[in-house]
């Protein structure tokens, strides 16, 4: 998959990536969850069909660390971990946007445009809540309306439930910080995983310890919790304590942590 910064995309010269056209989705898709998987089908579908390359536009960091810092729990996924997700899903290309002041005044007519004129989008996929340009302002209406008069086909399928609730990053943070993590994997598609890589460790013991100010995804409460280290089947303990995160093994020697995945069944 092919990753460009919006500098790059913007910057030009990527014509021999996008000359064919481009079906494409906009989100921060944190995790991405099951909520997301309608945008991406379609997406997926229209590709085929019209014999375009699928792609995805998404931040850096989720928005609301950025519009809410004060009461924001924590990423559902690190952007390492969002652009593996979106590989394994099949798209062909990722735009990754740092979100700034000077992108925030971008109107939603410019916004789309660059995306018509510097990746080739012919067709795009949104949830009908979405907005985007300065403020918000552009909304499903206005959407609909840039497209018709730039031939560009648009495609505004219902979101998904579950348990009669509507599937979003809120609702799965909220899971996660509850200890819930059957409803979060429920929600995901596939178990909470929470990304080890570049976070600073002691080892004593056989017992991995890391400060929890290391991590920028959501934690859990404190407690203890059942987990699955590296994928790999090798079962351990996590404890939530005070400021810290220890990873204990469960009989054997734990490898170098990656990555854990929280597990709910025995």
């Amino acid at each position: 998959m092919t990753v460009l910064s919006w500098q790059q995309l913007t910057a030009g010269g990527n014509e021999n990536i996008f000359k064919g056209g481009t079906a494409l989705t906009v989100g921060c898709f944190d995790g991405p969850h099951s909520g997301h998987d309608v945008l991406f089908d379609e997406v997926f579908r229209a590709a085929a069909e019209k014999n375009l390359l699928p792609g995805i536009v998404t931040f850096s960091r989720p928005l609301p660390v950025l519009k809410h810092p004060d009461d924001y729990a924590g990423d559902i996924a690190t952007l390492r971990q969002r652009l593996s997700g979106y590989e394994r899903r099949g798209f062909a290309f990722c735009v990754v946007i740092d979100f700034s002041d000077d992108f925030s005044k971008i109107s939603g007519n410019d916004f789309l445009a660059v995306l018509k004129d510097f990746c080739g989008m012919k067709f795009l996929a949104e949830g009908p809540d979405f907005h985007c340009g300065h403020n918000g302002s552009f909304g499903m209406k206005q959407i609909s309306e840039f497209a018709e008069a730039e031939g560009i086909a648009v495609s505004f399928p219902q979101l998904v439930l579950c348990s009669n609730c509507r599937i979003s990053s809120s609702l799965i943070r909220k899971s996660i910080r509850s200890g819930d993590f059957e409803t979060a994997e429920k929600m995901l598609g596939h178990p909470y995983e929470l990304d080890f890589e570049g976070c600073a460790f002691k080892k004593s013991a056989g017992t991995y310890e890391y400060a929890k100010s290391s991590f920028l995804q959501v934690l859990p409460p404190d407690g203890m919790y059942n987990v699955m280290v590296n994928t790999s089947g090798l079962r351990a303990c996590l404890e939530a304590s005070g400021g810290s995160i220890l990873v204990h093994p469960a009989g054997n020697e734990l490898p170098r942590i990656q990555s854990i995945q929280f597990l709910y069944k025995e």
